[in-house]
């Protein structure tokens, strides 16, 4: 074959391929946009997170709170709810009490937990009259295990508790310790040490006032989306000339996007998951309750409703600190309208789906 034959053909290959992947580009954003998760922007009404003496993270005592999440312009959730006495998110102040039978479940865990991004938190719905048993709802966003752990220990001796129910969701097992630090009306979450140079990438969230109309609402969120965009961008200019192309085309491309998805979960639900951190936090738990009964409730994110299979596998880990292991992916029915379409939370029937699954289990 002539070289010249040759090149024509590798020129036709290569713009067969380009008019492929321009199609499938093209068909797949038809079929299955890509929403951009760094045009999110979520406010509070005030600086909503405390870090308080005994090293627990909570709320802000007695408050009413309102919080947006905004993508785009585009306001997926605005929900108002109250603080009790403890900071914590619940429709009545915690006293302690301890009735000779009578059953405590401390519910601790994250967003997923508080369960305010439906509308109404879901852990107070489970009191029931007939029940000889009190919850409480200590739930707070952002935290993992290690706030977990210090929750606990900060109310044991201000509520009784014989149950607790750990209710976790993956990305718990690898968040690390952090306390609230706010600065020029933005929340941040910031490294233990102190070193507020130490904050994550930016602000999780900006301060507004309670009763701000949308119009006020989507002008503080354009100017957070823009204050993201320059920190992303700071950022890709220190990085390697590699690292900046996989960020281009990971937010340019839903194939490279798509198949990076699938691969990273090939690679999680494929290795073992290093879930120390985690299960040291548990251990402390185990051995400042003794005598509680306690579970693990696994809470499926929305990635994996869509997978229909968790990315970590914990279950002999758990069991073996004595901790009931309990897969609600595996135990309840999902799908995924029971989140919001950008937000990665579960919505009003996610949050019912959640009570019910729950309450089903335990009660």
């Amino acid at each position: 074959m002539k070289p010249k034959s040759v090149l024509q053909n590798i020129m036709i290959m290569v713009i067969a391929i380009v008019l492929a992947l321009a199609i499938g580009e093209c068909g797949i954003r038809l079929i299955k946009p890509v929403y951009d998760y760094a045009d999110r922007s979520l406010l509070f009404s005030s600086p909503t997170f405390k870090l308080y003496s005994g090293g627990s993270v909570r709320y802000y005592p007695n408050k009413k709170i309102r919080e947006i999440a905004v993508y785009n312009d585009k306001i997926e959730y605005d929900v108002l709810y109250s603080t009790n006495n403890a900071g914590l998110i619940d429709t009545k102040n915690y006293e302690y009490e301890s009735i000779p039978g009578k059953r405590y479940y401390a519910f601790v865990g994250d967003s997923f937990t508080a369960g305010v991004n439906g509308g109404s938190p879901w852990v107070p719905a489970l009191r029931n009259n007939k029940l000889s048993a009190e919850v409480y709802n200590f739930g707070v966003a952002g935290t993992g295990f290690e706030h977990f752990y210090k929750l606990l220990h900060d109310m044991k001796d201000k509520v009784s508790i014989t149950h607790i129910i750990i209710v976790a969701i993956t990305d718990d097992f690898f968040r690390i310790c952090w306390h609230p630090y706010v600065s020029e009306g933005k929340i941040n979450f910031c490294s233990l040490d102190g070193a507020h140079s130490r904050c994550q990438a930016g602000p999780i969230a900006s301060i507004i006032q309670i009763n701000a109309s949308e119009e006020e609402v989507r002008k503080v969120s354009k100017t957070k989306y823009k204050e993201i965009r320059a920190k992303i961008d700071e950022i890709n200019g220190r990085r390697s000339l590699r690292i900046k192309l996989e960020s281009l085309f990971y937010d340019q491309s839903v194939i490279y996007y798509y198949t990076k998805v699938l691969l990273d979960t090939y690679k999680r639900t494929h290795q073992p998951s290093n879930i120390e951190y985690a299960v040291e936090s548990m251990r402390k738990i185990r051995l400042e309750f003794p005598l509680a009964e306690i579970h693990l409730i696994h809470l499926p994110q929305k990635y994996e409703v869509k997978t229909n299979n968790y990315y970590i596998n914990i279950a002999e880990q758990i069991t073996e600190l004595g901790i009931k292991y309990y897969p609600a992916l595996d135990k309840c029915n999902w799908n995924i309208d029971m989140f919001f379409t950008r937000d990665a939370h579960p919505n009003r029937y996610g949050y019912e789906n959640i009570t019910k699954c729950v309450s089903g289990y335990l009660f």
